[in-house]
């Protein structure tokens, strides 16, 4: 689980994408110069760096976005984040 502190005012974040196990999914998040996580699992390859900025007077007031189903290599599955998009207000 991530905790996310989140400001009234937000107005951008950037976001990675790679491919994790095999799937392209979101692998790293940042908000106000904070990532989440810190660092990239070094198991990530072929990453992208995306923006998303809110229009001019308006601010992020939620996040939207999809998920898909990853084969873990041990056995097992996760659930991962493999869209993210801001929501303005």
């Amino acid at each position: 689980m991530v905790n996310l502190t989140v400001f009234s005012s937000l107005t951008a974040f950037s976001y990675v994408t790679g491919y994790w196990y095999g799937q392209n999914v979101v692998v790293q998040i940042t908000i106000n110069g904070t990532s989440y996580p810190a660092t990239i699992n070094p198991n990530v390859v072929d990453t992208q760096n995306f923006q998303v900025t809110a229009p001019a007077g308006r601010t992020i007031i939620a996040f939207s976005g999809q998920t898909c189903y990853v084969n873990l290599a041990g056995g097992g599955f996760s659930w991962v984040l493999s869209q993210i998009n801001g929501v303005f207000g």
